[in-house]
Formats: structure tokens, C-alpha cells, sequence
């Protein structure tokens, strides 16, 4: 009887601690692929933690002195064999398994400081209220996790910087443990006073073990949206060499037809045969379409995407004075109006109503700044994240770089991006100042 009610009170006062441990942690791995039987093997780590646990409080009930290597283990158990479970229930490396139960431990231990700062004061304190505290804390972290979740890329520490940056918040976090451990015992007989300091201390410690290693989602996240972002333009610069070649070639191949066509017409008398050549000359004249914009480079974007957008029925209109943008590179014209255009053309081709297939694209200046603006209706709902539209493509990960390489080429120049909807209009409006 006496062996249940240790049990219970262990279940009641102690296992919330470990619970919450790893919890944290299945809420950051959640995104990754799960191992067989993920439940039953989640149960299982549950089970053996908190047996742990329960061992290391038997052995150490009064938390003496003489019991500080019997808390440190107990403790550094806990720590060490979290990390094991996330690599037992999901395919995790153990990178990400160090990360994981970095921040979850980090955390469990910031609430578990703050509310054993009221019971320093107070004895009708309820200690439980760390099991709402626990609770909100988790919640807030799901919410936060849930937007890297398809950047699996995000939890790669495969740059010597991002394990730095780990090893470091897990060392802040080994110390905070280690500290924790001997501190309870110097201070038995310490002032509550001391005791809290004591507590806010940890807490500190354990916030900023949390908070180095978010840093490092964020971070590594900016990084590889950079990375996609110089690589797209590399691609983009590249694909416009290539088109560019193609474009000339064929506006000259078109110019030498139209006077082939021109003459043979002239030189015939047979009416059928003149009307088919006039057929063949409308056709080559489709590459004369293109508005002469007075920009080599924006020609070459525009004569393409109009080809498209008549091959799929959108009608595009375009009024580019582009002699306002011989201050920028070829092919950052090329690949910020291409991604621009495509962006349009894609969310033109939804749009079932013929009438609302329309783009219109105005390239000005107004006291010396450029004035870029796009209009296009769209169809379906809109999330937007920091400013720009995320991708409606189910494969997240490969798919949204276009609007970030629009970002990153406006901020080359000092300008700014402002996307907006409007009912079923979507508008992006660039403003870059032109250099004197």
C-alpha cells in the first residue's frame, strides 16, 4: 500500500516534469518520418523515463548532499535518454534529437523554476499550477514549430556553424543541470530570498538555452531561403543567356521570312496561294507582338511570356518605359520580371472566367523612383508570412522561392515589395529608387 501511494504521488508531483520533457520534444520532431508502431514506442519511452526518474527520487528522497551524484545522474538521465527516445520513435539524427531535447528540456525546466518562486512564500501555493503552466508553454511552442515543420531542411546541422550553435545551447543547458543539482543542495538552509534568486538565476540560464537554440531555426531557415534564392538567380541568369540567343535568332530568322513572304506575294497572282502566305506572315508575326520597351532584357521576358499567355488564352498588357531601367543588370531585369510574370500567369490560368484572365504590367517613374506594378485576378484564399504570399503548392518545400527572389532583387536596389489583395485582384507594387 505504502509502494501505490509513492506511486501516485510521484505520478501526481513529478511525472508532469518528465511529460512535459517529452512532450516538447514529440512536438518538435513530429514533422519527421515515424518509426513503426510510433505510438507503442512513444508509451514505451514514457513508461521507461519515468521509471528513471521514479529510481533516482527513491534513491534521493531529501536530495542531500550526499545524494548530489545520484541528482546529477538522475537529471542527466533524463536528458541523455529523452534524446534516445526521439531516435526510437522517429527517423532522427541525433543532431536533431540533441536539438529537440535541448529546447523541451529548456523550457520544463524555465517553468519549473517560476512557479517554485510563489512556493518559496507561500505553503498554500498549489504546485500543480505547473501542469497549466506546462501546458500554455507547450501550446506556444506547437505554434511556433508548426510553420518549420515542412522545412525539413530547417533541422539540418550539417553546417559547422548550426552545430556550434547547438553544442552551445546543450552546454548552457548541461551547466544549468549540473548547477541546479548542487545549488538545491549549498542552499537547504539558505533564505527564501536566496533561494529565489536562485530560481531566477535557472530560469535565465534555461531561457537562453531555449532561445539559442530557436535562434538557430530561424537562422538556418534565412540561410536556406538565401541559398534557394542566389541559386534561382543564378539559374535565371543563365536561362536568360540562353533565351536571349534563342530570341535574336529567331526575330532575325522572322525578319528574313516576313520579306521572303512579302515578295513571293507580290509575285503571284493566285489568290488561295496569297492567302495562305498572308496566314504563314501573321504567324512569323507573332514575335513582333512583344511592346518595344526600349530595354533588351525586358523585351526578351515579355516576347516569352506573351507567347505563353496566347498559347493559354490570358491577355497580357504591358506599359514598360524601360529606358528607366538601364541602372539595373540584364539579367536581374530578366529574372525579377520572369518571376514576377510567372507568379501572374499561374494564378492567371485558374481563373475559369475568361473575362478575368487578364494581366496588366506598368513599368514608370515618378521622381526618380521606378514604379513597378502587376495586376492579375486569382482565385482560392491567400496565406501570407512575413509580408509575401506562401506558395499553394503542396510541396512547400520545393515550391514559393519565386516571391523571395522578387524580395531579394528589390532589396539589391534599395527598394521595397508590397503585395496585396483586393477581392479576387491580386496587386504587387515595387518602389526602387533610381540612382542619380
Amino acid at each position: 500500500m505504502e509502494l501505490l501511494n509513492d506511486i501516485l504521488f510521484f505520478l501526481w508531483d513529478s511525472f508532469p516534469n518528465v511529460a512535459a520533457v517529452l512532450i516538447g520534444a514529440m512536438i518538435i520532431t513530429f514533422y519527421l518520418p515515424r518509426r513503426p508502431h510510433y505510438w507503442i514506442r512513444v508509451a514505451v519511452c514514457f513508461l521507461l523515463n519515468g521509471i528513471w526518474v521514479y529510481w533516482g527520487k527513491l534513491l534521493s528522497p531529501s536530495g542531500g548532499i550526499l545524494n548530489l551524484p545520484i541528482a546529477i545522474s538522475t537529471f542527466a538521465g533524463l536528458y541523455l535518454f529523452t534524446g534516445i527516445s526521439v531516435i526510437v520513435w522517429c527517423v532522427a539524427s541525433w543532431h536533431q534529437a540533441l536539438f529537440a531535447v535541448t529546447v523541451s528540456y529548456s523550457l520544463q525546466n524555465l517553468c519549473e523554476r517560476i512557479i517554485e518562486i510563489p512556493l518559496l512564500y507561500w505553503a498554500w501555493f498549489p504546485r500543480q499550477l505547473i501542469i497549466i503552466l506546462f501546458a500554455v508553454t507547450l501550446i506556444m511552442l506547437h505554434r511556433f514549430i508548426r510553420k518549420y515543420r515542412k522545412k525539413q531542411s530547417v533541422f539540418d546541422f550539417s553546417n559547422v556553424d548550426n552545430r556550434i550553435l547547438l553544442f552551445i545551447s546543450t552546454g548552457v543547458m548541461a551547466v544549468c543541470v549540473v548547477l541546479d543539482a548542487a545549488l538545491r543542495n549549498e542552499t537547504m538552509n539558505a533564505s527564501n530570498a536566496t533561494k529565489a534568486y536562485i530560481c531566477i538565476i535557472m530560469a535565465m540560464f534555461s531561457f537562453l538555452s531555449a532561445l539559442v537554440s530557436i535562434c538557430h531555426l530561424r537562422e538556418t531557415d534565412n540561410e536556406k531561403r538565401s541559398e534557394d534564392t542566389v541559386q534561382l538567380l543564378r539559374a535565371e541568369q543563365r536561362r536568360y543567356e540562353s533565351e536571349k540567343q534563342i530570341h535574336d535568332a529567331i526575330n532575325i530568322k522572322c525578319h528574313d521570312i516576313r520579306h521572303q513572304i512579302a515578295a513571293m506575294r507580290s509575285q503571284t497572282s493566285d489568290n488561295a496561294y496569297r492567302a495562305e502566305l498572308k496566314k504563314i506572315g501573321k504567324l512569323v508575326d507573332i514575335y513582333d507582338t512583344a511592346p518595344h520597351s526600349q530595354n533588351a532584357a525586358l523585351d526578351v521576358v515579355l516576347a516569352g511570356k506573351m507567347l505563353t499567355c496566347n498559347s493559354m488564352g490570358i491577355s497580357i498588357t504591358c506599359m514598360a518605359d524601360g529606358r528607366r531601367l538601364d541602372f539595373m543588370d540584364d539579367c536581374d531585369i530578366y529574372a525579377l520580371f520572369g518571376n514576377i510574370l510567372d507568379n501572374a500567369i499561374e494564378a492567371v490560368s485558374r481563373v475559369d472566367d475568361m473575362e478575368q484572365r487578364l494581366i496588366t504590367l506598368t513599368v514608370e517613374n515618378r521622381e526618380n523612383f521606378l514604379i513597378i506594378e502587376c495586376e492579375n485576378f486569382f482565385i482560392g484564399d491567400l496565406t501570407f508570412e512575413d509580408g509575401l504570399p506562401l506558395t499553394t503548392k503542396a510541396d512547400q518545400m520545393n515550391h514559393g522561392f519565386g516571391t523571395h527572389s522578387i524580395r531579394a532583387l528589390v532589396e539589391k536596389y534599395n527598394g521595397c515589395l508590397k503585395v496585396s489583395t483586393l477581392e479576387d485582384i491580386f496587386t504587387l507594387n515595387i518602389l526602387i529608387p533610381i540612382p542619380a
